[in-house]
């Protein structure tokens, strides 16, 4: 009986538990919803981190110097504009890898905004905390060139502040000095060989890639003549041919510059 008494005892303890178990399944979930929300915050934390480390590219493990021209690098850092791009000390470009040919090939470029990825070097002190553009990687890579290495600052965006202008006169004033061609031969205006307008003529010109604000005002378009094709920004409102395209020099440039008759041709090709 004493047994039984104690069994019963048990029994009626169990019973007694299982029926509080109603009043505290709040409470118990509550704790287990907290757990949950500490686990949770940890892993966002930690995705964070992961999302962070995300922004720095080592060029070591992505690009291939031998294999890859400047233009295309310029490229992969639009494609990566929301990163950083890290260039280790033991793994910088050859020091000739920039040359007067792909310096053509980006000067068109020097003053376009679409966002890119900032270059660091790996002993800089500095990490950018925002978008570089494409026009300023394209002129770090010509100060590449000049400085026969590359990067040729620690860091694109604190330690260097080009002007697209300044830029631009140095290539024409080198390439009209060279025997590369890239603007010698029919087209290239006497005020460029007599140079005394030379500032002015750059102020007043448009890269191939032409800014948002421009493209409001201005449209692509075409003269031909024969088998030659010239492109011109004419006035959407006027209907004006504000610009016209120099091969030998890679920017668009005032009519009087490049082709006087450039309107009276227009007219003619549109009717």
């Amino acid at each position: 009986m004493g047994e039984g008494s104690g069994l019963n005892g048990d029994f009626h303890s169990v019973a007694i538990l299982f029926h509080w178990s109603d009043d505290v399944k709040k409470t118990i979930a509550a704790i287990i919803a907290l757990l949950f929300v500490f686990a949770y915050a940890d892993e966002y934390a930690i995705s964070e981190d992961s999302q962070e480390d995300s922004r720095f590219i080592q060029a070591s493990k992505q690009v291939d110097w031998e294999r890859t021209r400047p233009m295309q690098f310029l490229y992969f850092l639009r494609s990566h504009k929301d990163a950083v791009v890290f260039i280790e000390d033991s793994h910088r470009p050859p020091e000739n890898w920039i040359k007067e040919e792909d310096v053509a090939q980006i000067m068109p470029l020097v003053r376009s905004e679409d966002a890119a990825a900032p270059v660091v070097s790996q002993s800089s002190s500095y990490l950018p905390s925002h978008s570089s553009t494409m026009g300023n990687e394209a002129m770090f890579l010509v100060e590449g060139f000049r400085s026969k290495k590359y990067p040729p600052t620690q860091c694109s965006v604190y330690d260097f502040k080009p002007d697209p202008v300044a830029y631009t006169k140095w290539w024409i004033e080198l390439a009209m000095r060279s025997k590369s061609g890239y603007m010698t031969g029919v087209g290239a205006p006497q005020v460029f060989r007599n140079g005394p307008l030379l500032d002015e003529v750059i102020a007043d010109s448009k890269p191939f890639d032409l800014p948002v604000l421009d493209e409001v005002l201005l449209k692509k378009d075409t003269i031909v003549i024969g088998a030659t094709t010239i492109n011109v920004l004419v006035n959407r409102i006027t209907n004006t041919v504000e610009y016209v395209w120099s091969n030998s020099h890679r920017l668009y440039l005032r009519p009087k510059y490049v082709m006087p008759k450039a309107q009276d041709l227009y007219n003619q090709a549109h009717g």
